[in-house]
C-alpha cells in the first residue's frame, strides 16, 4: 500500500513525525533530498499563485469592487504613507485626509510595516494593490504548507492544502470586500497553528521561531479579530495539552513547552510593539470602547439558513448582482471549496486516529456553534478581554475554513490509503499522484473561476481619477482649509488624499468619542453619546459655528441645496464628475460646490474663554455657546483661564504644516489663547520658541495653548504616547526574530548534510 516517506528522516517541519513502513528501498535519501522536496513544493506554490491570481498583476488596473473597503478607506490611508516617502519626510505620524485628522504609522490598520503590504510604500497604492493581493495569495498557500507539515501529510497532501487554502472562497471573498488589513491576519492564522503545534511537540529552537515569526505577523496585521479568534482555540488547546502531559507524569516537557510558547508570545508582542503601545494609551479614547452585546450583534445574530452557504457559495444569492439580501456575503458564507469540505468530512470519520484530528475536528464544529447567539458566545463576551472590541461573530467562520482545510489534508491521506490499499511488495503505486492530480486540478479550477468572478480589476484611471473638475477646483486654492461633502459620493471619503482634501467627515473603525461627539453635536444641534460607529457623514449642519471652527471652507453635494445660512453661496457647478458610491459603484454625478465665508483660519485668537474641568463639561457647555465668539477650553482641577481680548494687529499665520507637526508665527501685544483646529490627541505636544508649553483639549475635540505677549514661534508636534518605547521593543523584537532565522537555517542546513 502507498505510504508516506519517512518524515523523521527529512530535514522538514514535521521531523518529529513517526515513520511508517515503506514498500521502497530502506536506502537513506541522499543529503540534501529532503530540503529539494521542499524546495520544489514552494516553487510549485509559486507556480499555482501565478497561474490562478496572475491576472492580478496585469500592468494598468487594480481590484475593484463595489463593496471595497481598499477604495472606501485603505488607499487613502496607504497615500499618505507613500506619499510622505516620496516627499522625503518618512512615513506620517498623523493623516488629515479624512476625520480631521488622526495616527498614520501607528493607527492599527495603517499596517504600513507588515512586509505583505511593502508594496504599497514604494509605488503609487494604486498600483501596488495587485501585487499585494497576489502576494497574500501566494502567502496563504505556502502558510498552509507548513501547516500541513507539522501535521504530518504527505506531499500530495501539503500541495492540496496549500492550493485549497490559496483557492479558500473565504479569502477571496475578504479581497473583493477590500479588507486590506484583515488579509495579513487570515494569511499568518495557519502559522500560527503550526508554531503552538510544532513547540508543544517538539520544544525546539524551529518550533520557537516559527511561533514567534507567525506571532508577529499576526500582531502586525490591521485587524486582530481572526487572529484573537484563533488565539481562543489554541488557548483551550495548550490547556488541554498541558493537562495531559502533568497526567502522563510528564510535568517537565510541560513547562518547557509553555516556557517556549511564553517566549514566543513576547517576542510577538515586542515586534509589534510600535502599533501595540500606543494603541493601548489611546484605547480609552475609541468611541469602540463604548460597544456593548448589541454591538457585537450590530448586523443581527447569524441567522441559521445562511449555513446553506455551505453547499454553494451563493446558495442564498450573490452581492455582485444584489440578490445576496444583506450584502455582505463574505460575512455570512461558510463555503471553502467542493472538494475540500467533502474531504474534512471524510476525514473526519476517517482519519479521527490521526495526530492532531481531534483538535482539528472539535475546532470545526466549535467555530460554527460560536457564530450563533449563545450562552457559550455570551460567555466569551463577558469574561474574555478585548473580545467587546469586535463586531460580528459570523467572522467565525474564517477559522472554519483554516480547521476545515487542514482537515481535508488528512482526507486526501486517508483517501490515497484507501486507492492503494492491497499493494503490498509491488513497486510504488502512481496512483497516489493520479489522485492528487486530479483534486489539485479540480480545486484550482473551482478556485480561480471563482476568484476570476469576484476578484475584478478596473482601470486604475477609473478607480482614482486624476482629470476631473473638482480637482482642478480645489488646485487652484492655495490656503489650507477643510472639504465638507454633504453625501459620501460627493467626492468619496477614500478619494481625499488623493486630491491632498481634509474632510471632517470619513469612513474610520477607530472613531475618537470627542470628535464623533462634537460632530453630534454639529449634525443634530444637541449632546449625543458616542457610539461605535464607523461612517462620520454631514447629513445636515445645526451648528454653524461648529462647522465654522473646524475651517471647513467648501461644501460639495451631489444636488442643489435651496436653503442654506447667509454667507454661504455656489461656487461652481460641475457636471458629470466621477463619482463612487459605497456598495453602489461607480458612476457620475453633478456637483455643487459652496463656500464658506466664515470659515476660520487653522489657527485663530480665543476672543472669550469659558473654563471647564472636564469633557463632559465642555459639551455641555458647546451646547449652550457660539464657538464664533466664546472658546470651552478644558483645564481640568486647575486655575480659570484669563484670557485678554485680542488686539487688531494680533496675528496667528500658519508658517508650516508637515505629517506630525504645525507651526505658527504668533504676535500678540497682551498675550492670548491660540485655538488651532486640529483633533486633539495626548500625543500632541507644543513649544514657544523651543520651550515646552502645556496643550489643553479646546472646544471638546481641537487643541488650544496659551501664549505670552510678544512675537513667538508656536510649534505643535504629534508623537503617539508609547511610540518610542514602542518602537525600542519593535526594534528589539525584529532583532531577535533575525537571530532566530539565522539559528533555523544553520540548524537546517546542518540536518540536510547528515
Amino acid at each position: 500500500m502507498y505510504t508516506r516517506p519517512d518524515l523523521a528522516r527529512e530535514p522538514h517541519l514535521d521531523s518529529d513525525a513517526a515513520p511508517k513502513a515503506s514498500n521502497r528501498s530502506t536506502t537513506s535519501a541522499p543529503p540534501g533530498a529532503g530540503v529539494k522536496r521542499e524546495a520544489l513544493l514552494v516553487l510549485l506554490v509559486v507556480a499555482v499563485a501565478f497561474v490562478g491570481f496572475g491576472f492580478l498583476l496585469e500592468a494598468g488596473k487594480m481590484p475593484f469592487s463595489k463593496h471595497s473597503d481598499l477604495v472606501a478607506t485603505h488607499l487613502s490611508l496607504k497615500y499618505a504613507a507613500w506619499q510622505g516617502l516620496e516627499s522625503g519626510e518618512g512615513l506620517p505620524l498623523w493623516r488629515r485626509d479624512m476625520i480631521s485628522g488622526g495616527p498614520a504609522l501607528t493607527h492599527p490598520q495603517a499596517v504600513y510595516l507588515h512586509p505583505l503590504q511593502w508594496p504599497y510604500l514604494f509605488m503609487h497604492p494604486a498600483h501596488a494593490s495587485g501585487l499585494s493581493y497576489w502576494l497574500h495569495f501566494l502567502c496563504m498557500g505556502l502558510s498552509m504548507l507548513v501547516l500541513g507539515s507539522v501535521l504530518g501529510l504527505s506531499p500530495f497532501a501539503r500541495m492540496f492544502v496549500a492550493i485549497a487554502g490559496m483557492f479558500s472562497f473565504k479569502g477571496i471573498a475578504i479581497a473583493h470586500a477590500g479588507w486590506l488589513p484583515v488579509l495579513p491576519g487570515y494569511v499568518s492564522a495557519p502559522l500560527l497553528i503550526a508554531g503552538v503545534l510544532r513547540v508543544m511537540e517538539r520544544r525546539d529552537l524551529l518550533g520557537l521561531a516559527l511561533l514567534a515569526a507567525a506571532g508577529s505577523l499576526a500582531l502586525l496585521s490591521g485587524h486582530l479579530q481572526i487572529p484573537y479568534y484563533l488565539v481562543l482555540f489554541l488557548a483551550a488547546y495548550l490547556s488541554w495539552w498541558g493537562i495531559q502531559r502533568v497526567r502522563a507524569s510528564a510535568v517537565r516537557e510541560a513547562v518547557i513547552g509553555f516556557a517556549l510558547a511564553a517566549g514566543a508570545a513576547c517576542v510577538a508582542l515586542a515586534t509589534a510593539g510600535y502599533v501595540l503601545l500606543p494603541f493601548a494609551y489611546e484605547l480609552d479614547l475609541l468611541a469602540r470602547s463604548t460597544g456593548d452585546y448589541g454591538f457585537l450583534q450590530s448586523e443581527g445574530a447569524y441567522a441559521p439558513h445562511k449555513l446553506l452557504t455551505f453547499f454553494a457559495p451563493e446558495a442564498l444569492g450573490t452581492p455582485l448582482d444584489d440578490s445576496y439580501p444583506d450584502v455582505s456575503l463574505w460575512e455570512d458564507v461558510a463555503y471553502f471549496g467542493a472538494l475540500p469540505q467533502l474531504l474534512a468530512l471524510f476525514a473526519a470519520f476517517a482519519a479521527w486516529k490521526r495526530r492532531h484530528a481531534p483538535f482539528l475536528v472539535v475546532s470545526f464544529v466549535l467555530s460554527i456553534v460560536l457564530v450563533f447567539d449563545s450562552f457559550l458566545l455570551r460567555a466569551l463576551f463577558d469574561w474574555a478581554p478585548g473580545f467587546s472590541l469586535f463586531r460580528h461573530p459570523g467572522r467565525f467562520l474564517f477559522l472554519t475554513t483554516l480547521f476545515g482545510v487542514a482537515l481535508s489534508g488528512m482526507g486526501v491521506d486517508a483517501l490515497i490509503e484507501r486507492f492503494t490499499a492491497g499493494n503490498g511488495d509491488a513497486k510504488p503505486s502512481r496512483i497516489p499522484a493520479i489522485v492528487a492530480g486530479i483534486l489539485f486540478a479540480v480545486t484550482m479550477y473551482e478556485g480561480a473561476t471563482l476568484a476570476r468572478r469576484y476578484l475584478a480589476t478596473a482601470p486604475i484611471e477609473q478607480v482614482v481619477p486624476t482629470k476631473t473638475g473638482f480637482a482642478d477646483f480645489f488646485a487652484g486654492d492655495d490656503e489650507i482649509y477643510r472639504v465638507a461633502p454633504l453625501q459620501r459620493a460627493a467626492i468619496h471619503y477614500g478619494w481625499a488624499a488623493f486630491y491632498d482634501l481634509e474632510f471632517p467627515t470619513g469612513f474610520e473603525p477607530h472613531n475618537y468619542s470627542h470628535y464623533q461627539q462634537y460632530m453630534n453635536l454639529l449634525v443634530s444641534g444637541r449632546v449625543v453619546e458616542p457610539e461605535p460607529i464607523v461612517w462620520m457623514d454631514l447629513p445636515r449642519i445645526r451648528r454653524w459655528d461648529l462647522l465654522e471652527a473646524m475651517g471647513v471652507r467648501y461644501l460639495v453635494s451631489t444636488r442643489e441645496v435651496a436653503k442654506l445660512r447667509e454667507g454661504v453661496s455656489l461656487r461652481s457647478r460641475l457636471p458629470d464628475q466621477p463619482a463612487f458610491a459605497f456598495y453602489e459603484g461607480m458612476g457620475t454625478a453633478t456637483l455643487f460646490i459652496y463656500e464658506v465665508a466664515g470659515a476660520r483660519d487653522r489657527g485663530v485668537w480665543a476672543r472669550e474663554v469659558v473654563s471647564v474641568a472636564d469633557g463632559a463639561e465642555a459639551f455641555r457647555a458647546l451646547a449652550n455657546h457660539d464657538v464664533g465668539r466664546t472658546t470651552v477650553v478644558e483645564v481640568g482641577a486647575g486655575p480659570a483661564l484669563q484670557v485678554p481680548i485680542p488686539d487688531a494687529g494680533d496675528t496667528l499665520a500658519l508658517a508650516s504644516l508637515g505629517t506630525q507637526s504645525i507651526e505658527f508665527d504668533a504676535v500678540s501685544a497682551a498675550g492670548g489663547f491660540a485655538v488651532v483646529s486640529e483633533v486633539w490627541h495626548p500625543g500632541w505636544s507644543a513649544g514657544l520658541d523651543g520651550e515646552p508649553t502645556r496643550v489643553l483639549r479646546t472646544n471638546g475635540a481641537f487643541l488650544g495653548v496659551e501664549v505670552p505677549p510678544g512675537s513667538h514661534t508656536l510649534s505643535l508636534s504629534f508623537s503617539p504616547p508609547g511610540f518610542g518605547p514602542g518602537w525600542t521593543l519593535t526594534l528589539g523584537g525584529a532583532g531577535v526574530l533575525l537571530i532566530l532565522g539565522v539559528l533555523c537555517v544553520f540548524s537546517l542546513r546542518a540536518r540536510a548534510s547528515q
